[in-house]
């Protein structure tokens, strides 16, 4: 069975076929790099927890090299590797918050994202260990969003890929992804307009 769904012909084979060399594969995948770091960030929220599960999707894709089909997109092909093992995570997450834990469990659990001078990602997508592009406020309220909406943002905003890049990256349909981003901006907005900014000087205080 093919990855669209189709069945190989008894002429054809994947030894028949052309297939992505090793030296290609690594080329390709850091072009998408990017863009899985910031899929996978929105996927789990954490961004060490992000950075292992882009590395490991990187190593299946490669043990699988045989199975991607020539002439396909390999960042859809890798998005999907990294959508499965960020639910494989998250389910195992859940799973573990509802068992008895000691405190050395909590001890060995990932820094959150929403530590004081965390930053998720950095302008070319990679994830940063410093606070540059985002304030510990606009981080709390991102991690708020919906998951997919927030990878839409992300891709949209830090990214800055067009939709139709989006809708592959994510597995939506275009006007989806449009929909999401234009929603995640206006819910942005609206919740930090809500809080008062602490950056404000105080009243009798120059700049």
């Amino acid at each position: 069975m093919r990855p669209d769904g189709k069945s190989v012909g008894t002429g054809e084979s994947r030894t028949a076929r052309a297939q992505m060399s090793p030296a290609l594969y690594a080329q390709e995948y850091q072009r998408a790099r990017p863009a899985l770091s910031l899929l996978a960030f929105a996927s789990v929220g954490d961004r060490h927890l992000a950075e292992d599960l882009v590395q490991e999707a990187a190593l299946t894709g490669f043990r699988q090299l045989d199975r991607f089909e020539p002439g396909t997109s390999l960042l859809a092909w890798l998005s999907q590797i990294v959508r499965n093992l960020a639910s494989n995570l998250v389910r195992t997450k859940a799973r573990r918050k509802t068992t008895p834990a000691g405190p050395e469990l909590f001890e060995s659990q990932p820094t959150s994202v929403a530590e004081p001078n965390a930053s998720p990602v950095l302008q070319n997508g990679d994830l940063s260990i410093e606070q540059r592009d985002f304030d510990d406020h606009l981080t709390r309220e991102l991690l708020g969003l919906d998951t997919v909406q927030r990878a839409c943002l992300l891709l949209r905003v830090v990214g800055e890929l067009p939709y139709d890049q989006i809708s592959v990256i994510v597995g939506v349909p275009e006007g989806t992804a449009m929909s999401h981003v234009h929603r995640g901006k206006r819910v942005l907005r609206e919740r930090l307009t809500m809080t008062p900014n602490t950056h404000k000087p105080k009243e009798g205080v120059t700049t």
